[in-house]
């Protein structure tokens, strides 16, 4: 696992960060252990444990406000890695964005508009509506809420496994 989960100092969920940064936070004092990971990092005089959660000693803005922001990697973990055409699984370097609504058509880069797409049906979609290509998405695309997206994220990164 080379992701940490980011606590605010009230324990909400704010991000993931890679465990270097992670590491770096811990070093600064910036943050604090809540989890320990399974991972040792060693220098030449010392080991660390790389921790999978880590807090912050001081409260930050939330990021998201009211809601989750669009990204690419956001929109992989609401459709879990999964082809919403072929219900293939892809990793994050083979998964694509998909615009149900083609920007050539007007259609918007948004939630409601993008789902996770392989190559190949990307390919095979091209740049057609769903009604001429006869490709619809599994499920309907929608814009997940906070809560949804932290299950989504924790589910992602099987934190839910280790911490029981």
């Amino acid at each position: 696992m080379n992701s940490v989960i980011v606590l605010n100092a009230d324990g909400n969920y704010i991000n993931t960060v890679s465990w270097e940064d992670a590491m770096c936070l811990l070093y600064k004092g910036v943050a604090q252990v809540v989890q320990e990971g399974k991972r040792i990092v060693r220098t030449v005089t010392k080991e660390y444990i790389v921790p999978m959660i880590i807090r912050l000693v001081k409260q930050v803005r939330a990021m998201y406000g009211k809601a989750v922001p669009w990204s690419r990697q956001n929109l992989f973990t609401r459709d879990k890695f999964t082809c919403q055409y072929c219900g293939t699984k892809v990793n994050a370097k083979t998964a694509q964005v998909e615009h149900v609504v083609p920007r050539s058509k007007g259609g918007k880069t948004s939630f409601e508009n993008c789902t996770t797409s392989c190559h190949s049906c990307n390919q095979k979609k091209a740049d057609r509506l769903p009604e001429v290509a006869n490709m619809y998405p599994r499920k309907k695309p929608y814009h997940p809420t906070i809560n949804e997206f932290i299950q989504l994220k924790m589910n992602d990164l099987n934190i839910w496994n280790l911490i029981k």
